[in-house]
């Protein structure tokens, strides 16, 4: 029995195992055994006993480690080495069915075996390559032994698997809950529950299927592991989908009381217009109230008492239809529809105005009377003064300038400048002229003796009269029609 390294033989061992001690920094042996060898279960326990391991980039390589070396179990796999014949000890594998493997045997001893995909974990541990033109994995001949192994364990689980779901699928049912039903069909349980999304939730990220004409929820029950998924689906499912459910009947209830509350206040509303409608039925008719047709972009306004065409007064109180004027509205409606042909009228309502409302506008059409009568007094005062100084005024020949304070005669002799035309009194230090604007196409300019910014003016003038003037100043500065600023070079007459 070999007590240190040094005594461990070398060399080969028996036929199918060879033994170096290399030579470098630490003493160590490296172990080379055939293939045949290399693949016996029992050997290779003995060697993973004794602190043994096969490298990775070269299996049919067995490395020790000197620290946790096991001499005994060393001795033991050079023995069972010694012994070894290479007979085959693996009982040759048929074609079929083995759990979720599908075997193969083919004419060079190996054997392709086909898998679900996610179960191909055990073939690639025992050294399965994949074969891309057979779609299945190839297990080389040595490997049988390894191969018999992962079959034997998936038949024990496919057995057991079955066994459970039979059990299972038994009593599928029993996991109905109040609020989720559980239904069989086939090795299908059926989950069927109101909408929750958080319970949907849960089925999904659980492996759950959605069924769109069942309208159920699809777990396929394979084994005991989806059995127990199915169970705490269900568990945890079940408060979402009673919270869901509780919300639901509160909603109904809600909807409930809101269609008895409508249902009530449409009694309530229909009582009141059966009321109303016997009301009217009864009560003798109203009297229409009178109304006038009006061009719809000029309506009176509601509200004011206004003057009616037989001088009464009367007040709007609302505008009513609109309809377009046709080329025979002028003819019996009135003349104010004339020349307003393809636009719109609108009759409008109104009332006689009440003695309160009546008195308030006789008082405002007094007031607006005689502001009229004292605008037009001293509109006649400054066309008398014009009318004195033009005629009993010299008319000087050459040109002059009529420096003064400017007042027009009325707003249109004020805008009539800009056109050649117009008249104003200009009431200077020695002077008080009358000016006719005379720059119009067509006007004599030669007669022009007064200077402007246009073509010029004709003038008259007659010396200053204080008291003339502050009849014209107190008359234009009431209108508004004093210049008091402007040069007759800044006219545009």
């Amino acid at each position: 029995m070999p007590a240190t390294l040094d005594d461990i033989p070398t060399g080969q061992i028996g036929a199918h195992l060879r033994v170096e001690r290399p030579e470098g920094v630490r003493p160590q042996v490296i172990l080379y055994p055939t293939r045949e060898l290399h693949d016996e279960r029992a050997w290779q326990k003995l060697l993973t006993a004794a602190g043994f391991h096969a490298k990775s980039d070269a299996p049919l390589r067995w490395r020790h480690n000197p620290v946790h070396t096991d001499y005994d179990a060393l001795q033991a796999a050079l023995e069972w080495a010694r012994a070894y014949t290479g007979t085959p000890r693996v009982v040759p594998i048929s074609d079929g069915a083995y759990g979720h493997f599908a075997v193969s045997s083919q004419d060079d001893g190996s054997y392709l075996v086909a898998c679900p995909y996610g179960k191909q974990a055990p073939l690639k541990r025992i050294g399965a390559e994949f074969d891309y033109d057979s779609t299945a994995w190839r297990v080389l001949p040595h490997l049988a032994g390894r191969l018999r192994g992962v079959l034997d364990r998936a038949v024990a689980r496919a057995v057991d698997g079955a066994a459970a779901v039979a059990d299972a699928l038994a009593d599928i049912t029993t996991l109905s809950t109040p609020h989720i039903t559980v239904t069989r069909y086939g090795d299908t349980a059926r989950l069927t529950c109101i909408y929750s999304p958080d319970a949907i939730r849960v089925f999904k990220v659980n492996g759950g299927a959605w069924d769109p004409h069942a309208k159920t929820w699809n777990f396929k029950i394979i084994n005991q592991k989806s059995y127990d998924t199915l169970r705490f689906v269900i568990e945890a499912a079940t408060p979402y989908v009673a919270e869901d459910a509780a919300e639901q009947a509160r909603a109904t209830e809600r909807r409930a009381a809101a269609k008895a509350a409508l249902a009530d206040s449409r009694q309530v509303e229909r009582r009141e217009r059966e009321r109303l409608r016997a009301e009217r039925e009864t009560a003798p008719a109203a009297p229409r109230a009178p109304s006038r047709a009006f061009v719809a972009d000029n309506l009176p306004p509601l509200g004011v008492a206004l003057r009616a065409p037989d001088r009464s007064w009367i007040v709007y109180t609302g505008y009513g239809r609109r309809y377009e004027i046709d080329e025979d509205m002028p003819s019996y409606m009135g003349s104010q529809f004339l020349g307003h042909e393809g636009d719109y009228a609108c009759d409008v309502t109104y009332r006689p105005a009440t003695s309160e409302e009546a008195t308030a506008a006789e008082t405002a059409e007094a007031e607006r009377a005689a502001r009229e009568a004292e605008r037009r007094e001293r509109l006649a005062v400054l066309r008398q003064a014009f009318d004195r100084i033009e005629a009993a005024g010299e008319y000087p020949q050459g040109s002059h300038h009529a420096d003064g304070i400017t007042v027009y005669l009325s707003d249109r002799d004020r805008r009539g400048q800009i056109y050649g035309s117009g008249r104003y009194l200009v009431l200077g230090e020695e002077w008080a002229w009358a000016v006719s604007c005379n720059g119009m196409d067509g006007d004599d300019w030669s007669r022009n003796n007064v200077r402007t910014g246009g073509a010029g003016a004709i003038g008259r003038r007659i010396p200053a009269d204080a008291a003339l003037a502050a009849q014209v100043l107190t008359a234009g500065r009431a209108l508004k029609l004093t210049d008091e600023t402007a040069t007759q070079e800044a006219s545009t007459c």
